[in-house]
């Protein structure tokens, strides 16, 4: 198991008021002594977005700490699946680790092939953030409530669109589940993160 260095400092930060998630990181294992030289930190998402914020402030705290320089690599696709193989196809030293949200960690891999077994290739090493979400339309639509909306998905079937991350995020689930509940149509743009995400100008498109 990777060497269990304490992370020298849990960071907690809110977007707004909605669902909340977990980060998690996976690493491999290593011997020795550790750190002895840089830390590539890989955020399996585009820059810009919550994630990689979090991991930005997380490898600061960790280079103060480690007095090693630790890397932020994004490698964004898949729902994450890509920068995740990245990590798990590295040596196993601790010297490449991934920060994801759990959610895709735990669906992506449920929802489509990868080339990495989640349980034998990777080891979770802490918790480092939580957030929420919100979900937001267009500012030109009409729509000003989830009641609102649900309203206007009835009598618009198959015709409002909503960006996510990407397939098996969080984003992702939280409105399936939230059209499902409502028995509405909406379809889903996948992302490769959610700083893109709010680019999508369809009504109904968010978080």
């Amino acid at each position: 198991m990777l060497h269990k260095r304490r992370l020298f400092k849990t960071l907690s930060f809110c977007l707004a008021a909605g669902l909340g998630l977990s980060y998690a990181t996976g690493a491999l294992a290593q011997s020795g002594p550790y750190p002895n030289r840089p830390i590539k930190l890989v955020v399996p998402f585009v820059p810009g977005g919550t994630l990689d914020v979090v991991a930005r402030m997380l490898a600061r705290q960790l280079q103060e700490g480690f007095k090693q320089a630790v890397v932020v690599d994004n490698r964004a696709g898949a729902g994450s699946a890509v920068g995740v193989d990245h990590v798990a196809k590295s040596p196993a030293d601790g010297y490449t680790i991934v920060l994801n949200a759990a959610t895709p960690m735990v669906t992506v891999v449920s929802l489509q092939s990868t080339p990495y077994d989640l349980m034998r290739d990777l080891a979770p090493v802490a918790q480092v953030s939580t957030f929420d979400y919100v979900l937001a339309v267009n500012a030109k639509s009409s729509i000003n409530s989830m009641q609102e909306l649900v309203q206007q998905a009835r009598k618009q079937p198959g015709k409002l669109n909503y960006a996510s991350a990407g397939t098996g995020s969080g984003q992702h689930m939280f409105m399936e589940l939230a059209r499902s509940s409502a028995g509405v149509q909406i379809q889903h743009i996948p992302y490769k993160g959610n700083a893109p995400a709010p680019r999508c100008k369809a009504v109904g498109c968010g978080p």
